[in-house]
């Protein structure tokens, strides 16, 4: 007899070291754009989690140094987004991945963003700039686990189980990067320390070649 596991949700992982030195201009950029909104932000979040992700691409550039900092980093995730999306045996002869939005976000102290989806997307990724310690996970959550209106006892510990886990989190530190499908349910824990905490997400789609 044997076990055998179906179905998988599969995350990217990693870390783009090569622009730790380039985080505290994307920083500064995440500020400057929240302040050209002048408060608001571009989506109407219960978490006051600040979002620019209804501010078109092209007003990201503003003729400086980050903006060569801003394309290397859509074209590196892109590239691991390529890699990601071979997993689901995609059409990379007859389809080119491409980046749809790319926007900043900033989680002051307090602030979480509740679960959510990226609609109308294949993939989406986020990538870490300032990330002060307790400034809250990102969770993901099983589809599955939300119809499972039945649920198994089982213990109170944490375990391994394949069956019995529903949800993931990962820490966010400086420079790591996550790459995962856009309908995955996910969440970002309340920001528990005193300092903000700025991330970059992106999403992405694979579009036919013309």
């Amino acid at each position: 007899m044997k076990l055998e596991a179906w179905f998988p949700t599969i995350i990217l992982v990693g870390y783009l070291k090569e622009l730790e030195n380039k985080n505290h201009l994307l920083s500064k950029r995440a500020y400057q754009i929240k302040e050209e909104l002048k408060g608001e932000d571009g989506l109407n979040w219960r978490c006051d989690t600040f979002s620019s992700i209804k501010v078109p691409r092209d007003n990201y550039y503003k003729g400086d140094e980050c903006d060569e900092v801003i394309d290397n980093l859509i074209g590196l995730i892109k590239m691991h987004v390529e890699n990601y999306s071979k997993s689901y045996d995609a059409d990379l002869i007859n389809y080119e991945v491409i980046c749809k939005q790319f926007w900043f976000n900033i989680a002051e102290p307090g602030n979480y963003q509740e679960y959510h989806q990226h609609a109308n997307n294949h993939f989406s990724a986020v990538y870490y700039v300032d990330t002060p310690d307790n400034s809250g996970n990102i969770i993901f959550q099983s589809i599955e686990s939300l119809m499972d209106n039945y649920t198994i006892p089982n213990h109170q510990t944490f375990n391994n189980s394949i069956g019995a886990i529903k949800s993931c989190g990962y820490k966010p530190e400086p420079t790591k990067l996550l790459i995962f499908k856009s309908t995955l349910l996910h969440m970002v824990e309340k920001n528990l320390s005193d300092k903000n905490r700025i991330s970059i997400a992106m999403n992405f789609e694979l579009s036919l070649k013309k």
